[in-house]
């Protein structure tokens, strides 16, 4: 005969009739536990799911162009003033844009710095205005600092799909969703379009973990 560990009607007992317990690698049948393993960036100790936190006011705004010669704003501060302009906006003061007349530009980005490691999950981008000579991204994905190192985040979706292109339309916004990655620095980054190669940011949200508890 075979021994089990526990009877079957318990909530601590899984189908095989073995104890279960948070830290098992198994999230259980019982309804009590959301994942595993516990005391990750994204499971707490008790095996529930941690709930990302808004990060965006913990960082300084940072750009590889910090003296735009454009329309838009002039300050790096407007990507986080909580303003979010309605799709079809065309007021270029409420975003900012990388102009400086210095194309071809090989790549670009805009992002934030923080004091400490973060453990970051996801970025909501609303973009500015687009122009018929750029102020978008031919390419795009997020990269994390580490070391002070910048490296691809894995798994990166955008919802909708960022169109990779002057689509026309101006202050659209895309969730940024990518693998939990540590680090001190986060930002989008890609190839700059148009002709004048630059992008245009309106607002920038950043998600995540600001420490492990």
């Amino acid at each position: 005969y075979e021994l089990y560990q526990c009877d079957w009607s318990s909530d601590v007992c899984s189908s095989d009739l073995v104890v279960e317990f948070c830290g098992d690698g198994v999230v259980n049948n019982s309804g009590t536990e959301a994942c595993e393993p516990p005391g990750t960036a994204t499971c707490a100790s008790d095996c529930s799911l941690r709930v990302a936190s808004d990060l965006t006011q913990l960082g300084t705004p940072i750009a590889l162009v910090t003296a735009p010669t454009g329309g838009g704003s002039k300050t790096l501060a407007v990507i986080h003033d909580g303003d979010k302009p309605p799709v079809g906006n065309n007021q270029s003061n409420r975003q900012y844009d990388t102009y400086d007349g210095s194309a071809p530009a090989p790549d670009d980005w805009i992002g934030y710095q923080y004091a400490g490691n973060q453990t970051f999950t996801g970025m909501v981008f609303q973009e500015g205005k687009v122009f018929g000579n750029g102020g978008w991204f031919d390419f795009l994905t997020v990269q994390v600092r580490q070391g002070g190192i910048w490296t691809d985040v894995t798994g990166f979706v955008s919802t909708p799909v960022y169109p990779l292109a002057n689509n026309g339309v101006t202050f659209e916004t895309y969730a940024l969703d990518f693998d939990a990655t540590l680090g001190d620095g986060i930002r989008i980054y890609g190839d700059p379009g148009g002709s004048a190669d630059f992008i245009s940011v309106a607002e920038l949200e950043v998600f995540g973990f600001s420490q492990l508890c």
